[in-house]
């Protein structure tokens, strides 16, 4: 008999069954018949993973751009702190120090988008050798 919560079986119980004078246990299954095998979905996730990788990496380098982009490029470093300096010239250091807390959060994106880059390239580089 087999003891679960409707989630699989949790554990196998041998229940003994009388017979004439002899006793015998039958043993319960241990594991339904239609499980997956584990290479075959290993393989369709490493398939999705590496579709995604293009995409992904492509991302990654318009992000990283824009970040190192020069000043005239829209939320790249060198544009908060033109607006950050722009700011402390017009007299306003409350909206000054925003940007700072602004450019402080996009260096640590920097960082980030760095190493995302980074990994995505080792990732797709075992997505070549597998052959995904």
């Amino acid at each position: 008999m087999a003891i679960g919560l409707g989630l699989g079986v949790l554990a196998t119980v041998s229940v003994p069954v009388a017979v004439g004078a002899a006793t015998t246990t039958t043993p319960a299954t241990t594991a339904p018949a239609t499980a997956p095998s584990t290479d075959t979905a290993l393989g369709r996730r490493l398939e999705r993973a590496c579709a995604r990788v293009p995409n992904l990496t492509a991302r990654v380098e318009r992000t990283r751009a824009t970040i190192e982009g020069d000043a005239s490029t829209r939320g790249s470093l060198a544009w908060l702190q033109a607006q950050i300096d722009k700011a402390r010239a017009d007299g306003h250091p409350e909206a000054a120090t925003v940007l700072e807390n602004a450019l402080a959060t996009r260096t640590a994106r920097l960082d980030l988008v760095t190493s995302r880059q980074a990994s995505l390239a080792s990732v797709a580089q075992l997505c070549a050798d597998k052959g995904a």
